[in-house]
């Protein structure tokens, strides 16, 4: 149980830390498979991307502390495969929003 508690801080912390680089420092090479070429708008597609990782890695920390509470790994690894699945998601949604 708190190996997937653990699990679930590290993975909240890395998204967060990697939302916040390519929101707010503009680290463009973070993202796999950028291409500024194939963008109508730089910027608003950093920032898009950044925000839904930024979201996303405070909902895992969030199911992270309502695990402790609750001791259910069912809970953690359902709620853990939808956010991802939402994450890709959303991060196709910008895809499709801010290319050419």
């Amino acid at each position: 149980m708190n190996f997937f508690i653990g699990i679930n801080f590290v993975l909240g912390l890395a998204c967060i830390f990697l939302g916040y680089q390519i929101k707010f420092k503009h680290r463009i090479k973070l993202i796999n498979g950028y291409k500024t070429k194939n963008l109508i708008n730089k910027n608003l597609y950093t920032n898009w991307v950044g925000a839904s990782e930024l979201v996303i890695g405070f909902l895992i920390l969030v199911t992270a502390f309502i695990t402790i509470s609750i001791r259910s790994v069912a809970f953690i690894s359902i709620t853990d495969i939808t956010l991802i699945g939402i994450l890709i998601l959303l991060i196709m949604d910008g895809e499709k929003k801010y290319s050419k």
